[in-house]
């Protein structure tokens, strides 16, 4: 019961009481962000990466698209779990690490899926306090549902559904040790989730194995950095190799293959069917007896 109290009627509760404060704090801070962000010609690439603008039309945006990396520079929920693992072993205190979370989750305006990615957190936490010990899709998939009763006009998100299948992606994967059979599960997986977003070639394979690890271990914290006056120089000399590397891997990716239009509900239907794929997997092998 308190699972159900605290799963189902809690969201409903910050939806209608806290929900227009929330997002009134999210686009003060949102604003203070940008007119912070550095003035130089990576300004846009901060300003997505760190306050969760969409970038402009340019050669940088098409560059992204065509290498299949566009997810990963507008903030994306895995720069949240990247700033929440490095809260979890600095901050000995976590009432501080959820206040950061919450604030940069804030900074970027609510965008779905850093607000996935703060609710799985928690709800991780939650967890933990309580002995609920459930798979890593079963985790998934009541924080994205926790997400949806708390914002129920993200139903028509597509950013919200690519974040939640990318968590799907990566929380059912078996293959962690083999990087490259790693990435392909993802990529399999996703493949019909991101055909309206980018171009569908197995070259984002391995951008997606080379450059994700250095965007969100290097790019999105010196990005922060980058706010600081007297470092931006620095940062955005990385900007400048990240953009010359992509540019060439974009050389050589194909031409002929474009973006597909999906209809939404499809892509609802496709991340359900998945979870319950999953689910009907983990009762069957719990239900085997041990060899």
């Amino acid at each position: 019961m308190k699972i159900i109290f605290y799963g189902l009627i809690c969201p409903c509760m910050f939806h209608v009481a806290f929900l227009p404060l929330l997002t009134s704090l999210s686009s003060y801070f949102n604003s203070i962000c940008i007119d912070l962000s550095p003035t130089s010609e990576w300004k846009h690439a901060y300003e997505g990466i760190v306050c969760g603008v969409p970038l402009k039309q340019s050669e940088f945006k098409a560059h992204l698209i065509t290498t299949g990396l566009i997810h990963l520079i507008v903030v994306s929920g895995s720069h949240l779990l990247f700033l929440g693992a490095f809260c979890e072993k600095f901050c000995k205190k976590k009432f501080v690490a959820m206040m950061i979370l919450v604030f940069f989750t804030l900074l970027t305006n609510l965008q779905p899926p850093t607000v996935r990615a703060l609710i799985s957190i928690f709800l991780d936490w939650f967890c933990k306090k309580h002995f609920l010990f459930w798979t890593k899709s079963q985790h998934v998939f009541v924080s994205g549902i926790i997400t949806l009763l708390c914002f129920p006009n993200w139903i028509t998100s597509i950013s919200f559904v690519m974040s939640w299948s990318a968590s799907f992606a990566l929380a059912s994967n078996r293959f962690h040790s083999r990087r490259v059979r790693h990435h392909l599960w993802i990529f399999l997986i996703l493949f019909p989730i991101f055909a309206p977003l980018s171009p569908l070639n197995p070259i984002s394979i391995l951008t997606n194995l080379t450059f994700a690890p250095m965007i969100g271990a290097i790019l999105f914290p010196i990005s922060i950095l980058g706010f600081i006056s007297g470092v931006t120089k620095y940062t955005d000399f990385l900007w400048t190799a990240f953009d010359f590397a992509i540019q060439k891997v974009a050389v050589i990716a194909p031409d002929s293959i474009r973006p597909i239009s999906i209809p939404l509900y499809v892509l609802w239907g496709y991340l359900f069917s998945l979870h319950i794929f999953s689910h009907v997997i983990s009762v069957t092998k719990r239900q085997q007896p041990n060899a």
